[in-house]
């Protein structure tokens, strides 16, 4: 086995069509990789059988210790203590043939593969699943990871919104009562206090939670190339997204800044942006 650094281009530069998925962890905080050949599974769907899934997830030394985030502010010790991180689901639009273009077709109409993501503390991202179709549903990608190898450790949980499962692994927020942050500061021009332990509950859920959307916003800031479809082939489109998190975790090891974001020049108009489901302010209260 070669270098890590040779590893991971071969991976991404590999344009072979085959029936095996590939599981890689990208090293970019610790150099060590494997990798495992399983077999193809991106949903069951039929027409997305050459599609590959790829999941490229990065080992912290921290991953077992509570996080300086949480143990420094009383809001969230000693309850999230054993919370190692945030996981959310974004779209990321392609371009495919059109009679293989149904199952990718999203709720807003346009075509996209729904990216689950994971992040810590730090805005690094932990963990990508990408290549289930636009028409998946979150909590969908989030089994089939589970069930391919994404092992959450004993005891520990991440935190997740709505749309998933409440697990002792992945920690939903009460449902039927408010949560998201913008209601919270609406709530707090008005009168103080909470109405209940759901609401105080779910308020420093989501402030924990908010550092995933925070990650996606920045890594979709940072290469634009996630926000339009391109022309390549679909299995090369999945591995974009793939590539973007692992030079997002470099960048942020060498502590690239992210102010000038905001003011970057727009190499890819913003007219061309594709719009995609985003959020999770959809999902029901039960």
């Amino acid at each position: 086995m070669g270098s890590w650094e040779e590893q991971v281009r071969q991976f991404l530069l590999e344009e072979k069509e085959d029936d095996e998925l590939f599981f890689i962890l990208v090293p970019a905080i610790i150099l060590n990789v494997r990798e495992e050949k399983m077999p193809v599974h991106t949903s069951s769907l039929p027409s997305a059988k050459n599609v590959k899934e790829i999941r490229v997830g990065v080992k912290f030394p921290s991953l077992f210790q509570t996080h300086i985030r949480i143990t420094t502010d009383p809001c969230f010790m000693p309850l999230f203590q054993n919370c190692i991180g945030a996981i959310d689901g974004t779209h990321i639009p392609i371009t495919i043939a059109e009679d293989k273009a149904p199952p990718y077709r999203n709720r807003k109409g346009t075509l996209s593969h729904n990216v689950m993501l994971a992040c810590n503390f730090d805005l690094n991202f932990t963990l990508i699943s990408c290549g289930w179709e636009g028409s998946a549903s979150d909590a969908g990608v989030l089994r089939s990871a589970v069930s391919k190898g994404f092992i959450v450790p004993e005891g520990k949980f991440y935190l997740v919104d709505g749309r998933y499962a409440n697990t002792s692994s992945f920690i939903a927020p009460y449902r039927g009562v408010r949560y998201h942050l913008s209601e919270f500061r609406k709530h707090r021009l008005s009168q103080s206090g909470y109405a209940n332990y759901k609401e105080l509950f779910n308020h420093r859920h989501a402030l924990l939670r908010n550092h995933i959307e925070r990650a996606i916003g920045v890594l979709k800031k940072r290469f634009p190339i996630l926000k339009v479809g391109t022309f390549h082939p679909i299995e090369n489109q999945i591995k974009i997204a793939a590539a973007a998190v692992a030079f997002h975790n470099i960048i942020r090891r060498q502590n690239g800044q992210e102010g000038w974001l905001d003011n970057q020049s727009e190499y890819i108009p913003t007219n061309q942006y594709v719009d995609v489901p985003e959020g999770d302010n959809n999902y029901p209260f039960l």
